[in-house]
């Protein structure tokens, strides 16, 4: 409930704020135009989360009663609604620091952050169980908040001597950026969700079980890549200066990208048998026969990723937000026919097939639009990526 929350009060605002903060860099006037953007995603962030505060409060009870099958423990959902604005504006800071490539100094606090966290809630939960849980997050939610609000502080003492002009407004630049981010990010899961029922109206709850399962193991290594993309390359994408700078960026995050998905693939395929059992079930090993392509397509994910992020960094949202909306049409229509062929295989072929086609239209346009190109080290990379996975899928699972 918090996960989903957090991300509606956020409205989608948080690349937002990371692009326009990059692009101010360079100007005489960066302070000012800074100052705007913090103003404007801070009184937009303010006026969401603080709704979903007053909303959470009053439906404490019934989402009590639907999420833990209980009305006494709605004072979980109280302190909840607490964290919510906290974690909101501990988010734009984090952003805004991004934008401004503090990557150090985010790091730096971050762990911090994570020690002091780990130091409140281990006693909490020691001595109050759930309750010290629940308090916990509220605890951490108001560190990380400060420590991120004087990070962001300190960064714009850095630069306030580039101060001049009148402060924009960007209120309505990042409205329409976040609402537009919103849509993107809420049609896989959309699509999935369809693809689930789907599942379990032609092949039965099972076969979901095994799709779910499946579905965990992307989990191990893609948040990892998502980090890096977001955190480091995406600023980059933003602030970059003409095309050639851009292709430098997109082909240096697919070089370390394949440098971490390979190995964390190859050894998810040799273990997979073993992960199955020591993770869930061994009710779950017939999965040991769709992980695979699974992974096949989370790597395929890795190459196309970074030319969509060019399109939402160079105000191409819209586009992005098409391609998205193709390649998830595409991905329903051929699991509507593959899954009569091949059972549950069909969907991962289904998903795989439409992500060759979707990466060839982005590329194409991406190529055109800013001459964006696969480097020949990346695609001998990404070749002999391939032919590694499959060479180990081909073998028997190790345990």
């Amino acid at each position: 409930f918090l996960n989903t929350a957090n991300i509606v009060s956020s409205v989608g605002l948080t690349q937002g704020v990371t692009k326009y903060t990059a692009e101010s860099q360079g100007f005489s006037d960066a302070y000012t135009r800074l100052k705007g953007i913090m103003r404007s995603a801070r009184k937009i962030i303010l006026y969401v989360s603080i709704s979903m505060f007053i909303l959470t409060i009053l439906f404490s009870k019934k989402l009590s009663l639907l999420l833990l099958n209980n009305v006494s423990s709605y004072g979980f959902f109280i302190i909840i609604a607490a964290v919510i604005p906290l974690l909101s504006l501990g988010q734009i800071f984090i952003s805004f620091a991004q934008g401004l490539k503090a990557f150090k100094e985010i790091s730096f606090v971050s762990v911090l952050i994570s020690i002091a966290g780990l130091a409140i809630f281990i006693p909490l939960v020691y001595f109050f169980r759930i309750n010290g849980a629940v308090i916990s997050m509220l605890v951490f939610a108001l560190i990380s908040f400060f420590m991120f609000w004087h990070l962001k502080k300190r960064l714009l003492v850095k630069i306030a001597y580039l101060n001049g002009g009148q402060e924009e407004s960007y209120t309505k630049k990042l409205l329409k950026f976040g609402h537009l981010r919103l849509i993107q990010t809420s049609i896989y899961p959309v699509t999935i969700l369809i693809i689930r029922a789907l599942i379990i109206k032609r092949l039965g709850l099972f076969s979901n079980g095994l799709y779910e399962v499946t579905l965990a193991y992307s989990f191990m290594f893609v948040p990892l890549i998502n980090n890096i993309l977001w955190s480091y390359s995406y600023p980059n994408y933003c602030s970059a200066e003409n095309n050639n700078v851009l292709l430098k960026e997109v082909n240096q995050f697919l070089k370390i990208s394949l440098f971490i998905a390979l190995p964390i693939i190859t050894v998810i395929i040799l273990f997979r048998s073993f992960l199955i059992r020591f993770l869930f079930s061994v009710d779950f090993l017939p999965a040991i026969e769709i992980i695979t392509l699974q992974l096949i397509g989370d790597f395929l994910k890795v190459l196309i990723v970074p030319f969509n992020v060019v399109l939402m960094a160079k105000d191409r949202l819209k586009t992005a937000i098409a391609f998205e909306i193709i390649w998830n049409v595409l991905f329903l229509l051929l699991s509507l026919y593959a899954i009569k062929a091949y059972q549950l295989k069909g969907v991962f072929v289904a998903q795989n097939l439409s992500l060759c086609l979707a990466f060839i239209l982005t590329y194409i346009y991406t190529k055109n639009k800013f001459q964006l190109n696969i480097d020949r080290t990346n695609l001998f990379l990404f070749l002999f990526s391939i032919l590694i996975i499959l060479t180990v899928a081909s073998l028997k699972p190790i345990f």
